[in-house]
């Protein structure tokens, strides 16, 4: 059997969602960007938004991809 027929038979892929992949990274991108922006608020900042410090901490402390 050829090497070429062994890879095109046993290899398959799942398909592959570039425009679904695509936007998670751009909103992961800029979610990370506004909790470091929420980050660097003043207290003053942040009762003019409604939010805590200790709101504010457990915002940042989320990882970039949970959402939401």
């Amino acid at each position: 059997m050829a090497y070429t027929t062994i890879i095109t038979e046993n290899t398959s892929f799942p398909p592959f969602k570039v425009a679904a992949t695509f936007s998670f990274i751009t909103k992961s991108v800029a979610i990370a960007k506004q909790r470091r922006a929420l980050g660097r608020l003043t207290e003053t900042q942040l009762n003019d938004i409604g939010m805590t410090p200790a709101q504010r901490t457990a915002e940042c402390k989320r990882r970039f991809w949970q959402h939401g």
